[in-house]
């Protein structure tokens, strides 16, 4: 029995060795019910990926020699660093909430060409149906990436884009209610889909969208910031308005008995405001409190 024994160890200990990971000693990174990873490895089910250096991945990836990556990533990690080089040695969509949660600090000049192209698009002729022509993510990506240069001159110009961004937006179909505006969210490209069936279509034109009024209730706070830095008067009004806009969302938009804020309301449907909103429920961009 004794030499059964010590035959059965020494087989664990040579395929333990073999397949390059120590599921005794080594503690896991990160364990899920579909991968585990290790300071050197990742394991899926029977597949081990070892990283051999901070540009190669066993049997997943190795970055050609005439990349170049930048910034440079080094750790005591060896996977770590593979996957960050990895992520940044492919090219990335510069999309103003990709910029905002990570392009900006990481690629601030691309990112801020990116922003750039988008303020400066053809304006989508509206005049039939009112439509939002502020880009969700674009102010905060624009902020974010001069705390990342500190570039007065692109905070300027940045200021002037959000402020012609601002001024458009006004032009949009004022609410019923003082201080909101009516329009669709941009980047719906169905409204049959985005609108409950139950709207016609002079119901829809006064749809007041929420993700619309959170968006320039957030582009104001920015602006406010802007013009601090740049020590324009323009903080206090932009602040002030900001601030109006944001209580509105906050008493008018909100639904206490239900803990939820509707996705899209009408003039009508929000004087009832005791009622949870029969709306479809949407995921906001950031929080209007």
């Amino acid at each position: 029995m004794r030499c059964l024994t010590y035959i059965f160890m020494t087989l664990v200990l040579i395929l333990a060795t073999g397949c390059g990971h120590d599921y005794v000693e080594k503690e896991s990174i990160h364990t899920c019910s579909e991968y585990e990873v290790y300071n050197d490895s990742i394991v899926r089910g029977e597949k081990i990926h070892t990283a051999l250096s901070p540009t190669e991945i066993t049997g997943a990836w190795r970055m050609p020699d005439t990349t170049k990556v930048t910034p440079a990533y080094s750790s005591s990690q060896m996977m770590a660093d593979a996957i960050f080089t990895k992520a940044m040695s492919e090219t990335p969509a510069f999309t103003p909430l990709e910029i905002y949660l990570s392009l900006g600090m990481l690629r601030p000049e691309e990112s801020i060409k990116a922003l750039r192209e988008i303020a400066n698009r053809p304006i989508p002729d509206n005049e039939d149906f009112p439509c939002s022509t502020l880009t969700p993510y674009w102010a905060l990506a624009a902020w974010e990436t001069y705390c990342a240069t500190g570039s007065k001159q692109w905070l300027k110009e940045a200021y002037n884009l959000l402020g012609k961004m601002l001024s458009r937006q006004r032009k949009l179909t004022p609410s019923q209610l003082q201080g909101f505006m009516c329009g669709m969210p941009q980047g719906v490209t169905d409204p049959a889909s985005f609108y409950p069936e139950w709207m016609d279509d002079m119901a829809r034109f006064e749809t007041i969208a929420t993700s619309v009024n959170i968006t320039r209730a957030n582009s104001l706070s920015i602006a406010s910031m802007m013009a601090a830095e740049l020590r324009l008067y323009a903080e206090r009004e932009l602040h002030t308005e900001a601030s109006r806009l944001r209580n509105l969302i906050n008493d008018r938009l909100w639904f206490p008995t239900c803990s939820a804020t509707a996705s899209i309301s009408t003039a009508l449907s929000i004087r009832s405001s005791h009622q949870c909103p029969t709306t479809r429920q949407m995921p906001l961009p950031y929080s209007p409190a």
